[in-house]
């Protein structure tokens, strides 16, 4: 059984057992890179504009991916694809307040495929 259930008055409580979750540890690959492709549309300008930019902050965006790909698509659409490292880091990064502005500005939308 992977926990055992207790009750008191007002909440069930669950305790896991954690040995039961080590056995699968030999098969989980932690630390292992997730693999993105996104597709950026651009709406407000180009995208040599848009490469500029993205490219302005690729120092710290590779502290969090790796093997980043540019693939231009049209004047307004291109392809990136990597491989992330750190997903909170670039969550962070991605969140701040000057990519979230500038995005805005160039009207830029990700899908990831």
């Amino acid at each position: 059984m992977p926990y055992r259930k207790k009750y008191n008055k007002n909440n069930s409580i669950y305790f896991f057992d954690t040995l039961n979750v080590k056995k699968y540890d030999g098969i989980i690959s932690y630390g292992v890179a997730m693999q993105v492709t996104a597709k950026v549309t651009i709406q407000n300008s180009t995208y040599e504009a848009w490469y500029n930019f993205f490219h302005s902050y690729a120092d710290k965006r590779a502290e969090f991916v790796q093997n980043e790909k540019i693939e231009k698509l049209s004047s307004n659409e291109a392809k990136v694809s990597f491989e992330i490292t750190d997903l909170e880091g670039l969550t962070d990064l991605s969140s701040s307040k000057e990519i979230i502005a500038k995005e805005a500005e160039m009207g830029v939308t990700t899908e990831l495929i």
